[in-house]
Parts: C-alpha cells; structure tokens; sequence
C-alpha cells in the first residue's frame, strides 16, 4: 500500500522515472492488479514511451472494457504514435462509455481527424469541445488550423485571434497567424506575425520561410533572400 501511495503521489508531481519504480514494486506482489498496471502506464506515457503504456492499458481494458479513462488514455497513446484511426477508434469507445470531460476525448478526436486531413470532422469536434469549454485555446487554435487548410481564412483568423486574447501571443499561433494573413495577401500584417514569432524563438524554420515569402511579396528580395537562407540553415539542422 505504501508503495503504491508514494508512486501516486510521484505520478501527479510528474516524477515518471521514481513512480515506475514504485509501481513496479506493487507489480511484483499483485501482478494482476489492473489499478497498478493502469498508473504505471500513465507514468510511461508521460515519458512518451507510448508502446510501453499501451502494454499496461491492454492489460485494463482485457479486465474491463468500459473503464472510459483507460480507452482515452490509449487513444491518445495511438495518435501519439501516429496511428491515427486506431486512436479515433478508441476514443469514440471513450466516448460512448465516459460521463465526464468528453470535451478531452473530443478534442483528441479532433486532432487524430485533422492529421488524417478530416477537416470538416474536425471542426465539428472542436466546435463541440468549444462549445463546452470557450477558455481552451488549443481547441480554437485546432480549429483555426483545420479552417485553414480548408481555405476559410477570415473565420481561420477569428479562431487564432481568439486563442491570442485567451492565451497571449505565441510563437506558433503567431505563425499560423501569419499563414493565414499571407492568404489573405495582407503583407504587411503577415510581416508583423512573422517578426513578432522569430522575436520569440529565431530557431524555426518555417517562420524564416513565411517572412521570406511575405517580403518576397512586397518587393523586398535582397530581405527575402536572407530569410529563405536562414531558412535553409534551419531546415538541415532539423
């Protein structure tokens, strides 16, 4: 009991490595105890070792196949490993056993759908999830993304500039941003995102590109062409 309690208590402090030694000791005593198989695997996933997690959650889901927080938890240990349709599969499991937070699942949903390039299904998760939760960034943010690459760009910018008032600028949302405002062909609001995100972290490939592209729009060449060059750096390091 001890040891179990510790390893809990290690988990929630995200002190995977020391939880796993904890339930590995449980493990030797009760090897079958599907409440210690089920911890362990959530300390592995949060040291993304998803195929070693997965191993533990079977070992839940073969005992019981309603426990909705394990079918999520694979799910997302799935998408992790790029299986996206299986993940799908798992949770939609979740989602027909669970009571609570199907806001989680549906936006792990949503985002397995939007890699599989299922735009409009994914739009329909984050909506919901949206809907449940308007604080979340990461869902109008999802969501701006799938609106993007379906080319409804003023409604793509609302959702980015939603995840900004909610969440303060980032690099990655200013980028996005910027993506959509190129689409838009307005250049010299695209230039400001591009500088705002290399001013944030200058490492980034892509933001090198969208600034040499928006300069190369507006006539600047000999600026483009330092960027496309920057670019170039980036993009062999990566």
């Amino acid at each position: 009991g001890v040891w179990y309690y510790k390893g809990v208590s290690l988990l929630s402090l995200e002190k995977y490595d020391e939880a796993i030694v904890c339930f590995d000791k449980v493990l030797k005593i009760d090897t079958n105890n599907v409440i210690y198989h089920y911890k362990k695997g959530g300390a592995l996933f949060g040291l993304e070792k998803y195929d070693e997690a997965i191993t533990h959650f079977d070992k839940v889901i073969v005992d019981d196949e309603t426990v909705g927080t394990v079918l999520k938890d694979k799910g997302m240990a799935l998408h992790h490993l790029g299986k996206h349709d299986e993940a799908i599969k798992y949770l939609d499991r979740a989602l027909d056993v669970y009571e609570h937070h199907d806001e989680i699942i549906l936006y792990w949903k949503g985002t397995a759908l939007l890699y599989l390039k299922k735009y409009d299904e994914a739009i329909v998760c984050f909506d919901k999830v949206i809907k449940e939760d308007p604080s979340g960034s990461d869902s109008w943010t999802s969501k701006g993304m799938a609106l993007y690459f379906t080319e409804k760009y003023e409604e793509s910018l609302i959702c980015y500039d939603k995840a900004i008032e909610i969440d303060g600028e980032d690099e990655y949302v200013l980028w996005m941003k910027g993506s959509v405002l190129f689409a838009l062909e307005r250049f010299d609001e695209a230039l400001i995102c591009s500088n705002k995100a290399i001013e944030m972290n200058n490492t980034k490939s892509d933001t090198w590109n969208l600034k040499g592209q928006v300069l190369e729009r507006l006539g600047k060449y000999d600026e483009a062409k330092k960027c496309y060059d920057k670019f170039d750096e980036l993009s062999s390091d990566e």
